[in-house]
């Protein structure tokens, strides 16, 4: 800590994990997509803002996870 409230993390332990949830893709079962790289290339390929994504509000964790997915896939919009 900074030092100033007397508090020391060497005197404290870890009671709980607050959250823990990993990102995913889910598509509907009856959806265009039946694997990762078809839907990649869709995205890839259809004009821009012809496909939808969502799961969360605007500017939310999973916007981060989506952004880091598209990041390592080498996609640029």
């Amino acid at each position: 800590m900074a030092g100033l409230d007397g508090s020391d993390v060497r005197r404290s332990y870890p009671i709980a994990q607050i959250n823990y949830d990993s990102p995913g893709i889910q598509v509907a079962t009856d959806g265009a997509f039946e694997s990762l790289d078809a839907m990649m290339e869709a995205i890839r390929t259809e004009p821009k803002g012809s496909l939808t994504a969502s799961g969360t509000g605007q500017g939310g964790i999973w916007h981060l996870a989506f952004a880091g997915f598209f990041d390592g896939s080498g996609y640029s919009s």
